[in-house]
């Protein structure tokens, strides 16, 4: 997914699959299942805002998150 990654109502279930975003994540519901959300390929920080709750999340990017 290239760009923002937006979740602002109801809850994010991800079937056991990967969801891959290079951009920011603004997460204000409830991430849950057996997959994840994998930050990657971006071209700065990653930027996480939001008092929403993962499940699984990794980073594999040189920049980072915030």
């Amino acid at each position: 997914m290239a760009g923002a990654f937006s979740l602002s109502s109801g809850s994010f279930a991800d079937g056991g699959f990967t969801a891959t975003n290079n951009g920011d994540i603004a997460n204000a519901v409830i991430h849950s299942g057996a997959g994840k959300i994998l930050l990657t390929g971006g071209a700065a920080e990653h930027q996480l805002s939001g008092a929403g709750i993962y499940q699984n999340l990794e980073l594999d990017d040189p920049f980072g998150a915030g």
